[in-house]
């Protein structure tokens, strides 16, 4: 008997810290928009040990996946009392996203995450941190309820939206250009880029790649923005915005630099970790490239090249960081 207890011990220590050490804190967030099929869902759903709904009430926790992609679109993680339908959930022992504790109020959350917007027609705050949204419901009493995350890009905006109308700023005030960028490195951290990937292009680009695709994202002042596998079908997936190409370089070539030039230097402030420098280019030209880097995420690069046919190009390209 006693051998049989200390057996469950050790087994109980070592699901404990694979369980804490791998997909707790941040890192239960890195599911969001996996497919179930994937390994990486496989190694979190064993490691939580979710039942065939995605869910352990004993654990407090429930993952939402989208019937007709299979990924993964929303994380609940439980507080005091979070309705279920039949199923009492016990409130999430882990360590949380964010530093976020299920004692904190109001105040708390607000320090460690900005400002939230409260939610129309319901107890619930919404707050923001990059490309996840973080949905907090409080009880009566004001006491966490629980706590819901998902990606940015697939969820509608608050409040009023008119259909066809784009702005500036996002719904949270955030410069949409900014927002897009983000969006960016959210795909290639949580996805690898497959949650925005669409159909195969059709249309030819300056680089001649064989394997491109269209995505889902639309990057302000765009020509156009593609994902593209080089040189094999099978290699990983990259990611560039066209801001303009032509066969004859002109005064607008400058013109678009500037503009973009502006937007990176104003968006991506060194106050949250971003610095920016100049490139050597190649090409000789009168444009510099201008990389704006943060450690956290990576570097876009603001580039302007010359193939050998003569054809011109000014875009945005990304290094990124795991």
């Amino acid at each position: 008997m006693k051998s049989f207890l200390v057996s469950c011990a050790i087994i109980l220590s070592v699901f404990q810290s694979t369980y804490a050490g791998n997909y707790a804190g941040n890192n239960i967030l890195i599911v969001l928009v996996a497919n179930k099929n994937s390994q990486q869902f496989k190694e979190f759903k064993d490691a939580w040990q979710l039942d065939m709904k995605y869910e352990n009430a004993y654990r407090g926790i429930k993952i939402s996946v989208d019937d007709n992609t299979g990924r993964v679109k929303k994380i609940a993680l439980a507080g005091e009392n979070m309705p279920a339908s039949g199923v009492k959930f016990t409130p999430c022992s882990a360590q949380l996203p964010f530093g976020i504790l299920l004692t904190d109020d109001m105040a708390a959350l607000e320090h460690k995450l900005g400002d939230g917007e409260k939610i129309p027609g319901k107890n619930s705050t919404r707050f923001f941190q990059h490309s996840i949204a973080v949905d907090v419901t409080f009880t009566a009493t004001g006491k966490i309820s629980f706590l819901e995350f998902y990606m940015i890009s697939a969820t509608a905006p608050i409040g009023d939206n008119k259909a066809g109308k784009t702005s500036e700023k996002s719904s949270r005030g955030v410069p949409a250009f900014k927002k897009a960028i983000l969006d960016v490195f959210a795909a290639s951290k949580q996805s690898g880029f497959y949650s925005i990937k669409s159909e195969s292009r059709k249309d030819a680009n300056f680089w001649n790649y064989k394997y491109t695709y269209n995505t889902k994202l639309k990057i302000p002042g765009e020509k156009y923005n593609m994902l593209y596998s080089f040189p094999f079908v099978n290699s990983e997936l990259d990611f560039v915005v066209v801001l303009k190409e032509a066969d004859v370089y002109d005064q607008s070539f400058e013109q678009t630099y500037h503009a973009i030039e502006k937007q990176l230097m104003e968006y991506f402030p060194k106050s949250e970790g971003w610095t920016g420098a100049c490139l050597p280019n190649n090409n000789k030209a009168k444009l510099s490239n201008l990389e704006i880097r943060n450690d956290d995420y990576g570097s876009v690069i603001l580039d302007y090249s010359k193939n050998p046919k003569g054809r011109h190009v000014l875009l945005l390209r990304f290094l990124l960081y795991s």
